[in-house]
């Protein structure tokens, strides 16, 4: 089964502009992932950018008034998620551990749920509700690729897991990347790299044995 690259899993965008931040924010996606795409875009950009990047962009209006509403943005995201049934909810947070895009193969792998249909299932309903969406080509053979709908949606899902648990889902999703056919053995030993490292940075900030993790 040959791979192409198969994209990035760095963090997702900042939830708050600041100086260091590149491009606009797509308001639209933000607007559907909260659940309200009537939410007034205008109020939701002063409230995301910092002052940092308002001097440095003209003097634009800041949040310094309205910093609750970034907080409260992330409440509702968590919110929406916490309302999900268990298993989509469970498959949403395997997806946030691989990262910001995903791939039906390895979900089925990491969550260990059998059957295309039953993944596959779970990312249609995931989609409807606009946590994922389903992109048109993929870079894993025989796999679908999601992406999530705005970075802040992955954000808020990942927060939610304590640290023990997203070393756990992190070491599965680098077990699932070692079954990956070695053609593409480059990209292949970034993404493995990154999740074993994820899981031995997080086992010591939890206060857990990274002995183990680190002879790997």
């Amino acid at each position: 089964m040959p791979v192409a690259p198969v994209g990035s899993t760095a963090p997702a965008r900042p939830v708050v502009r600041s100086s260091d931040s590149a491009g606009p924010l797509n308001y639209g996606d933000l607007r559907s992932a909260l659940g309200d795409p009537q939410l007034d875009a205008e109020l939701l950009e002063r409230a995301l950018t910092h002052r940092s990047y308002a001097y440095e962009n003209g003097g634009l209006p800041t949040n310094e008034r309205l910093e609750f509403l970034g907080d409260s943005v992330l409440g509702i995201v968590a919110a929406r998620v916490d309302l999900l049934p268990p298993a989509e909810k469970e498959l949403l947070r395997d997806a946030a551990v691989m990262g910001t895009v995903v791939w039906s193969d390895g979900l089925r792998a990491v969550s260990g749920r059998d059957g295309d249909e039953d993944v596959g299932g779970l990312l249609r309903s995931l989609g409807r509700k606009e946590f994922l969406r389903r992109e048109r080509q993929s870079a894993v053979a025989g796999a679908t690729q999601h992406a999530f709908v705005h970075g802040l949606v992955r954000d808020a899902v990942y927060a939610q897991l304590p640290r023990p648990d997203r070393v756990e889902r992190h070491v599965r999703v680098a077990r699932w990347i070692e079954t990956l056919p070695e053609d593409r053995r480059e990209d292949r030993s970034e993404l493995l790299a990154h999740h074993y490292v994820q899981a031995i940075e997080l086992s010591r900030s939890a206060g857990l044995d990274a002995a183990e993790l680190q002879a790997l």
